[in-house]
């Protein structure tokens, strides 16, 4: 119900959702798959999660952009 009303506000852009579910799927599944990597960088959870909800309000949401912390 929510995402019907934010589409007619014309809310939330018009990307393949199919696609971009696939893309979050993969970034969650880096971070589990590849943890000696995020280690090395010294990435925290709480960074990548950050990071991830940011990249996905971009992707979803018009008008918003992702800026570097």
């Amino acid at each position: 119900m929510f995402w019907h009303r934010g589409n007619r506000r014309a809310f939330f852009c018009s990307h393949d959702s199919q696609m971009g579910a696939g893309i979050i799927k993969a970034l969650l599944q880096d971070w589990y798959l590849k943890r000696s990597k995020h280690a090395r960088r010294e990435e925290s959870v709480d960074q990548y999660a950050a990071y991830l909800q940011k990249f996905i309000e971009a992707f979803y949401l018009k008008g918003v952009r992702i800026q570097e912390s």
